[in-house]
């Protein structure tokens, strides 16, 4: 194997490990840190996608968050 595909694996794999591992592990509210009920996607104030409980949107609506 040569090194031009060592490297095309590493950078593969290190995204389709982060894509898999998204995939099963559990989802958490951002502000409760609970499980999910209803879950609705907002951007945080770093613009990445975060979820929200249905029982913290209102307060993830104070605190400016985007709806996504």
């Amino acid at each position: 194997m040569c090194n031009c595909h060592v490297v095309w694996l590493n950078a593969a794999g290190m995204t389709l490990l982060k894509h898999l591992k998204s995939l099963f592990t559990r989802k958490s509210c951002v502000i409760c840190k609970k499980g999910d009920v209803d879950p609705e996607s907002y951007y945080n104030d770093e613009g990445e996608a975060v979820l929200v409980c249905r029982s913290c949107v209102p307060y993830a609506e104070r605190r400016a968050m985007r709806k996504r």
